[in-house]
């Protein structure tokens, strides 16, 4: 619909976003960069669209122009996970420490937080913040989660909620490990 749109001739910025969102989501990053990059350079940008083509950039190993197209996008939580994961891919561990302290107490920053710890192979510390984000989305108590052990953690996930599902997953894994 949003293609048929542009294609007709009656596409507007907003669809340009949404066929950029799309594509993105999709996994066609080399398309959603694209997009981004036209609307980069239409005489008024959204604001949003350099850290959304930085996040492009980014899914495509190319973390450097990622870091670049970042100096232009105005500051905002995203920006803020993106450069944290920017460090975590080029080593830069000043400026990891530094976007770390910008990370604020909410899931998604949790969830980044979470990622980079798996990442560098602290899977403790990446466990504890999968635990509180399900513990703070379920209606269990903090005394039962914290006290539980590998088996019986498992045993209390079939209640999570469905949102937050593939976080179980993600225990498991750093449990593995």
């Amino acid at each position: 619909l949003l293609e048929f749109d542009q294609s007709s001739g009656k596409g507007t910025e907003l669809t340009e976003k949404w066929m950029g969102y799309c594509a993105f989501h999709l996994g066609d990053y080399k398309r959603a960069m694209n997009i981004y990059k036209n609307l980069a350079n239409s005489a008024n940008p959204p604001s949003e669209v350099y850290v959304n083509l930085a996040c492009c950039y980014f899914f495509l190993g190319l973390y450097s122009q990622a870091e670049k197209v970042l100096e232009n996008a105005t500051d905002c939580p995203l920006k803020v996970r993106l450069l944290f994961h920017l460090c975590h891919k080029l080593d830069d561990e000043s400026r990891l420490i530094e976007n770390h302290n910008k990370l604020q107490n909410v899931t998604e920053d949790m969830l980044s937080l979470a990622a980079v710890h798996y990442l560098r192979s602290h899977y403790k510390e990446a466990i504890d913040i999968y635990k509180r984000i399900l513990l703070d989305n379920r209606g269990c108590s903090k005394q039962q989660i914290r006290e539980s052990d590998v088996y019986e953690f498992i045993e209390l996930f079939p209640n999570w909620s469905t949102s937050y599902l593939a976080l179980n997953v993600y225990v498991a894994l750093c449990y593995y490990k």
